[in-house]
């Protein structure tokens, strides 16, 4: 329950346990496509689009309010939590009534007998919108150890109750069932939270508190709506015009690589929390400093992992989803291409700058390049052009926002990011995945994929290390944390 006073420390416990969450939550999908046939795994997939776009609009923008007036509110922080919680409350109850009455629209727009397992779906986004504040609240009072546990546990409590009844039921209405039952723990361990920290500060919320959260969460959601509108448009074209068992390999073909996305999300939440202070405080040399060395950190993980799936996209899913789900290739070939993008942390940078005008703005026009390609694209090139409607559309949001971002750090475009380590970085895992792939060339599938990805991550990893592309800060805390390790298994 101790604060974490090292912001490396506290990125690095909230990685490692959205990590592990990760690597077992990808179990779930491969999983249910063995025990569902692909109509059924293609309404899993519907309904968890629906839920996975009303969740983060219900939000309200709140959880990221939390971030941005934690650090500058520390004496309130419990009372901003606690009307925190009463708003996603609310806001969940009232999603999941439109969801009850909207129940036979959504049917009719998938062209899938959905309305049967909408009361599961409206069940687990009223607890599920409450929920999303449980890590947020550890994460912000800096209790890495806690929340590290928070997001470990729930993720490997959500994993194995979904998994554990589709194996026992192979019934999609008991899994929507175990999913709601995970996230009631989470409301109850929230509420248990709550209580624990409102003993510290007792008295109603005060009321220009309230405004300064509604005045930057509002603004927030406005663009976090245009922003899911452009992020889940592709997906709800599809699943309108095709059947569920083709919006099953559409959906395959979206998969997030394991951990990855998990370590950009946690970079960019240290990035807010640090330049949210550095920027306030007009300490631009920090705030610049900040954002480069986090974009080499993420591009030093996201490269390596970029070429990987680049180059063995078609083993992985024939190995994991089986030869039906083929055609989920060129999709996931395109998704990918999202991935370098990541490394402009356009999005964190905004929020630590409270810019929510440019951040609309950056969305209504990655938005309107997403609405105008989508089409034509899906037309002319099928699944993988209504997915690179998206990849144009996040393109068109980064260029943008990383030009506002660096304006505002007084930073010119040569010298808006270190391109040269940056170049260095993504030619070396473009070669590394090049000998990897000849090396195991006449192998089988399943070793394809097991040891050529085993083989770039050794290579790459030797290359970085011994050159020097690793930053020196960097290296020298690596060297330190080994040490660490290695003292305490001796001490054991």
């Amino acid at each position: 329950m101790r604060p974490e006073t090292s912001r490396r420390a506290l990125s690095l416990w909230i990685t490692t346990a959205r990590a592990l969450a990760a690597l077992v939550g990808i179990a779930v999908p491969l999983l249910l496509v063995r025990v569902f046939d692909q109509t059924t795994f293609g309404y899993y997939k519907e309904l968890f689009l629906i839920a996975g776009t009303a969740v983060p609009l219900l939000c309200l923008g709140v959880p990221a309010s939390v971030f941005y007036l934690g650090p500058r509110h520390t004496a309130q922080g419990p009372r901003l939590l606690v009307q925190s919680a009463a708003l996603l409350g609310l806001s969940g109850i009232s999603g999941a009534g439109a969801l009850l009455l909207f129940a036979g629209g959504l049917q009719h727009f998938f062209h899938a007998p959905l309305a049967r397992y909408v009361p599961w779906l409206a069940a687990f986004v009223a607890l599920a919108v409450p929920a999303a504040l449980l890590p947020v609240a550890a994460i912000v009072d800096r209790r890495s150890r806690l929340a590290a546990l928070i997001v470990t546990g729930s993720g490997l409590l959500y994993a194995a109750a979904l998994m554990l009844a589709a194996w026992l039921t192979a019934d999609l209405r008991a899994v929507m069932t175990a999913a709601c039952g995970v996230m009631q723990l989470e409301v109850v361990a929230l509420v248990a939270y709550l209580v624990w920290r409102a003993s510290s500060s007792r008295g109603a919320p005060v009321v220009p508190l309230v405004r300064a959260q509604l005045a930057y969460a509002l603004p927030f959601a406005a663009a976090a709506l245009v922003g899911l509108l452009r992020d889940r448009l592709h997906a709800f074209y599809v699943g309108s015009t095709m059947t569920a068992g083709q919006f099953a390999v559409y959906a395959v073909g979206l998969i997030q690589i394991p951990v990855l996305d998990h370590v950009t999300q946690t970079v960019g939440e240290v990035v807010v929390l640090e330049n949210t202070g550095h920027y306030s405080a007009g300490h631009l040399a920090e705030a610049r400093a900040t954002w480069q060395r986090a974009a080499v950190a993420l591009a030093t993980l996201i490269f390596p992992v970029f070429a990987i799936g680049e180059v063995f996209a078609p083993e992985a899913i024939a190995v994991l989803f089986g030869p039906a789900y083929g055609g989920a290739v060129p999709v996931l070939r395109i998704n990918l291409l999202l991935l370098p993008l990541e490394v402009l942390l356009a999005s964190p940078l905004l929020r630590a700058t409270a810019d929510v005008r440019m951040m609309v703005g950056a969305d209504l026009a990655s938005l309107a390049v997403a609405m105008i390609t989508l089409v034509p694209l899906a037309h002319a090139f099928g699944p993988a052009g209504a997915v690179a409607s998206l990849v144009a559309g996040f393109a068109t949001f980064s260029l943008v926002a990383s030009l506002r971002n660096a304006a505002r750090l007084e930073l010119r475009l040569v010298r808006f990011l270190p391109w040269g380590e940056l170049a260095k970085l993504l030619a070396v895992a473009a070669g590394t995945v090049c000998i990897a792939r000849l090396m195991v060339s006449a192998a089988a599938p399943v070793w394809r994929v097991v040891a050529g990805p085993a083989i770039v991550l050794a290579l790459y990893g030797i290359i970085v290390w011994r050159s020097g592309l690793l930053p020196a800060a960097d290296r020298t805390w690596v060297r330190e944390l080994l040490r660490r390790v290695r003292s305490r298994y001796a001490r054991g």
